[in-house]
Parts: C-alpha cells; sequence; structure tokens
C-alpha cells in the first residue's frame, strides 16, 4: 500500500513538473511581448520630449517619468540615454526605408518621379526633424555612419529609378546622393531654421503645402539639370 501510494506520489510529481514546464513556456512569449511594449513607451517618451527641449537637456529621469515607468525600466533595457536615442535612429532608419514601398505609377518622367520621391522625403524629414536633430546633438561615429549608410541607401534606390540617365552607374550614384544633400539641407534651412520652424509646425496650413511644393519642384529641376537626363526614350532602359 505505501509503495503504491508512494508510486501515485512520484507520478503526481512528474504531472506537476511538466504541467509547471508548459506554464512557463506559455509565459515566455507575453513576457517578451510586455518587454516590447515597455522598450516602445520609452522610445516614444523619447521621441515626444524631443519635441519639447534638446536632447543634451533631456535627463534619464524625466524620459522614465515622461513614459510612466522608473529609471530602473530604462537601464534594464538601455545602458543610457545616448543608446536609447541610438536605437531610436535605427527604427527611425527603417521608416524612411518605407519610402522604397511607395508605388510610382510606371509612366512617371525622370523628372516627375524626383519630385514625388522628394516630397515624400521631405515630409519624412519634417516629421522626425527632433529626432534626426538630436543625431546630430549626440555627434558619435556610430550614429552619423547609421545616418550616412540610409542616406546611401536612399540615394542608390532613387537612383535605380532613374531610366534616362547617360551617366555611369557609379557616377549617377554619387550625384543623386549629393542631391539629397543638397535637398535636406535646402529643406532645413527653408523651413526648419528661425522663423521658418513656425510655419514647420503647421502641417495643414495650405501655404506651408504650396511652399514646400515649390521647393520640390524647383529641387527636382535641379537635379534632372545635374543628372543629365533627357525624354529621349532611346536612353530608356
Amino acid at each position: 500500500m505505501l509503495l503504491s501510494l508512494s508510486s501515485d506520489c512520484i507520478k503526481i510529481q512528474s504531472v506537476a513538473r511538466v504541467i509547471k514546464v508548459q506554464d512557463s513556456n506559455h509565459d515566455h512569449q507575453p513576457k517578451q511581448e510586455r518587454s516590447l511594449q515597455t522598450e516602445n513607451k520609452l522610445l516614444n517618451a523619447l521621441v515626444g520630449l524631443l519635441q519639447e527641449k534638446s536632447f543634451n537637456e533631456l535627463t534619464v529621469s524625466e524620459l522614465a517619468g515622461a513614459a510612466g515607468l522608473t529609471t530602473g525600466a530604462i537601464y534594464r533595457r538601455f545602458a543610457d540615454k545616448e543608446d536609447m536615442l541610438r536605437v531610436a535612429l535605427k527604427r527611425n532608419m527603417q521608416d524612411r526605408m518605407a519610402l522604397h514601398e511607395v508605388t510610382y505609377p510606371g509612366d512617371l518622367t525622370d523628372r516627375e518621379l524626383l519630385e514625388d520621391y522628394l516630397t515624400n522625403l521631405m515630409g519624412y524629414t519634417l516629421r522626425n526633424r527632433h529626432l534626426l536633430r538630436a543625431a546630430n546633438q549626440l555627434n558619435d561615429t556610430r550614429s552619423l555612419q547609421e545616418l550616412a549608410k540610409g542616406r546611401a541607401e536612399v540615394a542608390d534606390y532613387l537612383a535605380g529609378r532613374i531610366r534616362t540617365s547617360r551617366l555611369p552607374e557609379k557616377v549617377l550614384k554619387s550625384r543623386v546622393r549629393l542631391i539629397l544633400r543638397i535637398a535636406t539641407s535646402t529643406f532645413r534651412d527653408t523651413f526648419l531654421a528661425g522663423r521658418g520652424a513656425a510655419k514647420a509646425n503647421d502641417l495643414e496650413s495650405a501655404e506651408f503645402d504650396q511652399r514646400l511644393e515649390r521647393l520640390c519642384a524647383n529641387l527636382a529641376e535641379m537635379a534632372e539639370s545635374y543628372l543629365e537626363l533627357t525624354e529621349d526614350s532611346s536612353g530608356a532602359d
């Protein structure tokens, strides 16, 4: 009888261990999801606070408070606020690459393609200006390399869409990268500096939309000339 009871106890303990392992595996995924949600809260808090003050002025306590979390939650996931910014920038670069997923009509001329693409790029820059400004404040090699890599990938994609340039591929890509640098610099000087910042904050402003449209048209015209584009269909792929 004792032997039988002991055997039953062993079976019960074995079943209990199996159930415990199953429960542990069941809880693992939700825990990962909660951790990701916490990380997203922290990164969103960072982006939100960057609209109010510069990155150098932010403290870890402020970031935690804005997310409704403790500073411990930050340090369990990031080495410091600079590490947070690097993660935010990396995710932001992925958003910029989504510009490649925009579907452009196949009958667009190269100039129309450039104008549409520049408009999307300028819109992206405007929406993310606080984060991009913080990247310049961070000014470390790794972040600057990440930004440069993103610019290069965007430029190479755009160069691949150009159909009628007579330039060698390597020269074409180099010139498109330069055009994007000029475009971003011009946009920053026009809308994101000094008095222009007030206009840039009003995304619904018809006047702003018109100014942006004119700027992108001018940049596309400049790009067309610089890339030696032609409407001659014999130069198309």
